[in-house]
């Protein structure tokens, strides 16, 4: 059996928004401009803009924390 790949601790939000997975997930919301803004937990808050919409951010990183949880379930099989 192929020892598993962990998966990219790089997440896609946007054309141009790459962020690396901090402390805690990163958290998806719009301001009240309507700009969507991805935040990250690492000394404190952070949060970029990016060119997604809420739905196509919130699916990148439902599907990092897919992946992920992936990973860790065939780690402990082995």
């Amino acid at each position: 059996m192929d020892k598993p790949q962990r998966p990219s601790s790089v997440v896609k939000f946007g054309s141009q928004l790459l962020l690396k997975v901090g402390y805690l997930s990163p958290q998806i919301r719009v301001s009240d401009t309507g700009q969507v803004l991805v935040g990250v937990f690492t000394d404190r808050l952070r949060e970029y803009p990016t060119d997604w919409t809420f739905e196509e951010a919130e699916s990148a990183l439902r599907e990092h924390e897919r992946l992920e949880r992936e990973y860790q379930e065939a780690t402990r099989r082995i």
